[in-house]
């Protein structure tokens, strides 16, 4: 197991401009603990951009997106994700079947 500290997401305000940056690791373990980050920091920059009396934490607010997360494999915490090939793997398959039932 591997644990990364994962990424940063920071709303940025410069004279007339606004934007959230949001910064990742140059590599992960897998496509798909990448993809639970990113989710994940997404979730932040939703908040500034759409609910910006919501501060970007992970309070109540935040844990709301738990059941969509969960739906597609992903797990949703605050730090220390850890990697590990079971977890790779019960995303895959979770993935797979959602695949299969495009398909059909």
């Amino acid at each position: 197991r591997s644990t990364v500290r994962s990424g940063e997401t920071t709303p940025i305000q410069e004279e007339d401009e606004t934007w959230v940056d949001i910064n990742l690791e140059k590599e992960f373990p897998s496509l798909w603990f990448f993809l639970e980050i990113l989710a994940h920091e997404m979730i932040h920059s939703f908040h500034y951009w759409f609910e910006p009396h919501v501060k970007s934490s992970h309070g109540k607010k935040f844990y709301e997106w738990r059941k969509r997360f969960k739906f597609y494999g992903f797990r949703l915490k605050r730090k220390n994700y850890t990697c590990s090939n079971e977890n790779t793997q019960r995303i895959l398959k979770t993935i797979n079947s959602l695949d299969k039932r495009k398909k059909m």
